[in-house]
């Protein structure tokens, strides 16, 4: 509008020139961020999306010269190949030729499924579990083994609402005329995170809206004060994981260090629940989840690359670890590798002079 003689770019020198050149340019900068970072890590997963194609990516964590934490993505393609150890090892592989990274590589993160795990064992690569994954893991299954059947139920009244526009807009003149905020109902889906605590919460605090709504439509339910009550207590018990999950879900901060204080958090406030006072379903739901914590939180607690982050971090390094043993167990395995350090420098040094 402004120059009425500038001719707009066709799609075919948008794809084959601009597209081209700006990715070149991109990929030098990257390159470049590299080569001068000494450490970083990687994080990996595989999906398919509605089409039945299967993909397969791999994102760079790393500390720039002006001490940004950065995040890049390395590779996502089509992987049209069996999502077997053997294949993901030599997508890691072949990313970290590409990219000169080999030996920076100090961990590769990805979740707990059993052929990721082994694909970075493969490729000799630390390997670390997802964190805010292995919760959600320990979530679904505590919950599957305790409240599944009030779950159940909340489950099949969503679904009502969800496949019926006018059950929906009669939940929504309810909510409106109580004085409720107009929110529709949650549906809880198996890999995002901490969804069947959202859909109990959402559930829960509709409450009246909700009874109100299925009985002018007469809608026969079994939902009992029981299952109210499972709601109630399951909502405050879960909330922790939820807060924790969030926290170690950060973009801009490294979370690595965190680990250990966010397991005794969780295992010292959901312990805390537990009473004479909680139904049945609830009391078994927190046994389960710290027994989860326990064997679960163990490998993490174990690993000498999390202990190392946990010993750095000075906010956490008193509160992490189970015991003074522990942590300074880890603190004089530290003094002697920052020794082989500052020989091998040294030896170096000399040797340049």
């Amino acid at each position: 509008m402004l120059n009425p003689k500038y001719e707009v770019p066709s799609r075919k020198t948008l794809s084959n020139g601009l597209l081209e050149s700006n990715y070149q340019r991109e990929l030098a900068k990257l390159t470049d961020n590299l080569s001068k970072t000494t450490s970083l890590a990687l994080t990996s997963d595989g999906w398919t999306n509605s089409n039945n194609t299967s993909f397969m990516a791999v994102t760079v964590h790393y500390i720039n010269d002006e001490s940004n934490l950065c995040s890049n993505l390395l590779e996502c393609t089509e992987f049209p190949n069996k999502h077997t150890a053997d294949n993901i090892a030599i997508c890691l592989k072949n990313v970290a030729e590409k990219f000169k990274i080999h030996d920076k590589i100090q961990a590769v993160v990805t979740d707990n499924a059993a052929n990721m795990k082994a694909g970075v064992r493969q490729t000799k690569f630390t390997h670390l579990p997802c964190f805010a994954h292995t919760l959600n893991l320990i979530v679904q299954n505590a919950v599957q083994k305790s409240i599944s059947d009030t779950v159940e139920k909340i489950k099949t009244i969503v679904r009502f609402f969800k496949k019926n526009s006018t059950a929906t807009h009669k939940l929504a003149e309810a909510q409106q005329k109580l004085g409720f905020i107009v929110l529709k109902l949650k549906q809880d889906v198996l890999t995002r995170w901490n969804s069947t605590y959202d859909m109990i919460n959402r559930f829960h605090k509709n409450k009246i809206p909700i009874l109100s709504c299925l009985d002018s439509m007469k809608y026969k339910h079994d939902l009992s004060t029981k299952d109210w009550l499972v709601m109630e207590q399951t909502v405050k018990v879960l909330q922790t994981f939820d807060h924790v999950t969030k926290v170690i879900s950060a973009e801009k901060s490294v979370t690595i260090s965190k680990m250990g204080i966010l397991l005794n958090i969780l295992r010292q406030k959901i312990g805390k629940e537990m009473s004479d006072e909680l139904e049945p379903p609830v009391k078994k739901l927190i046994s389960i989840l710290i027994q989860g914590l326990l064997e679960k939180g163990k490998p993490y607690l174990e690993n000498k690359l999390v202990n190392q982050a946990m010993l750095l971090d000075p906010r956490m390094k008193n509160h992490s670890f189970e015991n003074d043993r522990d942590s300074d167990s880890m603190g004089t395995e530290m003094s002697n590798q920052r020794e082989k350090i500052y020989l091998n420098s040294w030896t170096n040094l000399k040797r340049i002079i």
